[in-house]
C-alpha cells in the first residue's frame, strides 16, 4: 500500500513537472501520517521480532490503519493541488 501510493505521487510529480509546476506546498497532515506510519512499522518489527515486545503489535495496528488512511487522503489532496498548480502554470 505504501509503495503504490508513492508510485502515484511520483507519477503526479512527473505530470506536474512536464506542465511547469516546480513546487507544491507540503501539508502538515501528510507529516502526521508519515509519523504514524513510521511508528507503526517500527512497532510491527519490534512486536514480530521479540516475544517480550509482542504488546507492540496491537499498537502498530492502531497507529498504522489511521496513518495509512490519512496518507492516502493527503495523496488525494495533493492530486487536486497538482491539478490546480498545473492549470496556473500554463
Amino acid at each position: 500500500a505504501l509503495i503504490v501510493r508513492e508510485l502515484l505521487i511520483a507519477a503526479g510529480a512527473v505530470y506536474g513537472w512536464t506542465r511547469g509546476v516546480t513546487k507544491l506546498e507540503v501539508r502538515y497532515l501528510g507529516k502526521v501520517a508519515t509519523l504514524l506510519l513510521y511508528f507503526s512499522i517500527s512497532f510491527f518489527y519490534g512486536g514480530a521480532g521479540f516475544a517480550a515486545l509482542s504488546w507492540m503489535t496491537p499498537i502498530a495496528v492502531v497507529l498504522g490503519v489511521p496513518g495509512l488512511v490519512v496518507y492516502y487522503w493527503v495523496a488525494v489532496q495533493y492530486f487536486f493541488d497538482m491539478r490546480e498548480a498545473a492549470s496556473q502554470a500554463r
